[in-house]
This record gives C-alpha cells, sequence and structure tokens, in this order.
C-alpha cells in the first residue's frame, strides 16, 4: 500500500472542515473505510472518495438532499453552517408519519418557505430531511436565523 495514497484522520477533518472526533464516528459508523496502521487510523484515497459520492455505509441510500446522521455533529463541528447572522440554529423535527409519501407534502412546504423571496429566509436557512422507514419518522433538521426558524415552526406547527 502507498503510504501517499493514505490520509490520516486530521487530514481528512481538515478536507471535510469537521473535526477528528467526528471522523472517527464516521470510521466506526463503517460510513468511511479506514484501516489501522501503526495504531493510527488511515483511509484509502479511493474510500474517502466512495464517502463524499455517498457509495459507502450506512448513508450509501441518501441522497445530497437527505441528511446524514452525523448532520448535527457537522454543524457542531465546522464553519460549514456558519452565517453572517449572530445567532444561528440547529434544530431537529421528529413527526410521526405512516410513510414517506406523507413527508413529501411537508417537505415541499418547508423547501418553498426557503426558495421563497421572504427576506426571513432566503439564504439565511437550511433544511435536510430523511425519512426513517423502521421508525415511521419523518426528520427534519433545519439550519438558520431565529427569524427563519420561527418560520419553519410556524409552517411544521399547522401539522400537529
Amino acid at each position: 500500500m502507498n503510504n501517499e495514497s493514505l490520509y490520516t484522520v486530521d487530514e481528512i477533518a481538515k478536507k471535510l472542515d469537521v473535526s477528528p472526533r467526528t471522523v472517527r464516528r464516521y470510521i466506526n459508523a463503517d460510513a468511511i473505510k479506514a484501516v489501522r496502521i501503526g495504531g493510527q487510523w488511515k483511509v484509502k484515497k479511493e474510500d474517502l472518495t466512495a464517502y463524499l459520492n455517498g457509495d459507502r455505509g450506512p448513508f450509501k441510500e441518501v441522497s445530497h438532499d437527505h441528511i446524514k446522521e452525523d448532520d448535527l455533529c457537522v454543524f457542531m463541528d465546522s464553519e460549514y453552517y456558519r452565517s453572517d447572522s449572530r445567532i444561528q440554529i440547529c434544530s431537529i423535527i421528529d413527526i410521526n408519519l405512516k410513510d414517506k409519501q406523507e413527508a413529501t407534502p411537508i417537505a415541499n412546504e418547508i423547501m418553498e418557505l426557503l426558495n421563497s423571496d421572504d427576506a426571513c429566509c432566503g439564504n439565511n436557512a437550511k433544511f435536510q430531511y430523511i425519512y426513517k422507514d423502521k421508525e415511521q419518522i419523518a426528520r427534519f433538521v433545519v439550519w438558520g436565523t431565529p427569524s427563519s426558524i420561527e418560520q419553519i415552526m410556524q409552517l411544521v406547527k399547522r401539522h400537529e
């Protein structure tokens, strides 16, 4: 194995803009394939590429517009979700639903709100979701300013 094609946990953390602890979580969850060499985790370039393309681990069925299970950790550990706003909020919304089709209208409503010309949301908010079949839960993760999160919560509240 050529050492030049292997990345350390710290190198991957820097590339992904997350903490080394988050990278180790990804490795332990088998989202990133890694091998131990000399007591340290090493990741082949192609395995990192597979992770980034969504071809690996528990996230392989999740497309770019859905949430990865560790997105909350990424929010806490990185600069990725930073905004110019003084206050940034990340919130998880779980809605018990019978099937994925029930989640689609809610996701579409949130998307319409975020794509609207309303200055409250616009580029100040992001959201992702996943439907967990086993638990019959639609999990929405939203990021944004207090005003944008308030609007999203008001929208979701209509589905109580």
